[in-house]
């Protein structure tokens, strides 16, 4: 009743586990007469295998896999029990699928005993990814009052880009994928009456902000009025791998003229939220 190991494979091979099976007891079983039963347990010691280690089990692309044959208990004698572990050993060298290597063994130990195995179904749950955003500020600089342009446009000088910076946690295996989806958007509550794209802040002189991302405006999701929706940032697919354990989002700010009349000087801001929505 020797311990052996097993390598297993998840979310197609990225994260590789090692599986070492040991008896609680590690002598021969013998049974008295007439007896037609007895307990034997056995332990399971999971530990993280090397990226490089050859996978005898693979869940493919998901994190739940039944192994099968991952404890044989045999009346073979120990001679044929060695032929039969060489024999499973070779099987597994030789690149065949563990079920057909175990198939094999069991037919080996068969042939003039009795046989007994059974079978183990892992489930791997690992800690959801999660990414939280850097705080951002984006100063703008001072704008002389001539050089604003009409109402409705956007100026044309100043403009300053800042990068939101997610920083991610619990990614899955050597590859760092994700866990789950992520959708990346922006709220205010800033945000000027009737639109989803004008940050105006507390003062209503005529002037606010307005971000932009890969060139388009962005409509942030007004916290008092959710109904017309947001601008989807950065959207990350659950499996997805990352290069790194940081996403940076580029997003531009300029100036937006919405009323010429109560155009002032003086200082502005505006506040949006950062939120990362995971499915």
């Amino acid at each position: 009743m020797s311990p052996s190991d097993i390598i297993v494979g998840l979310y197609n091979d990225t994260i590789k586990l090692n599986l070492h099976f040991e008896w609680t007891n590690k002598n021969n079983i013998t049974l008295s007469n007439n007896q037609t039963s007895f307990t034997s347990g056995y332990s399971v010691t999971v530990t993280p295998a090397a990226s490089n280690a050859k996978v005898n089990v693979s869940a493919g692309g998901g994190g739940s896999v039944m192994i099968n044959g991952v404890a044989t208990l045999s009346s073979a004698s120990s001679s044929t029990r060695g032929s039969a572990a060489v024999q499973f050993l070779l099987c597994l060298l030789g690149g065949k699928s563990w079920d057909a290597c175990v198939n094999s063994y069991r037919n080996a130990l068969a042939q003039n005993a009795g046989v007994y195995s059974f079978n183990l179904t892992l489930s791997y749950n690992p800690i959801t990814t999660t990414c939280k955003p850097d705080d951002l500020l984006i100063t703008l600089d001072s704008i002389p009052v001539s050089q604003l342009p009409a109402t409705g446009n956007k100026a044309t000088i100043n403009s300053k880009q800042g990068d939101i910076i997610l920083r991610c946690k619990n990614l899955l295996g050597q590859q760092n994928q994700t866990s789950r989806k992520m959708q990346v958007y922006l709220s205010s509550s800033d945000l000027l009456t009737n639109s989803n794209t004008i940050l105006k802040g507390a003062e209503d002189n005529g002037v606010g902000f307005i971000l932009e991302s890969n060139g388009s405006p962005v409509t942030l999701l007004n916290i008092t009025n959710s109904s017309k929706g947001y601008t989807n940032l950065k959207e990350v697919a659950a499996k997805s791998k990352l290069t790194d354990t940081t996403v940076s989002i580029p997003i531009t700010a300029s100036y937006y003229v919405y009323d010429t009349n109560k155009i002032k000087s003086g200082a502005l801001e505006a506040t949006a939220l950062i939120n990362v929505k995971y499915d």
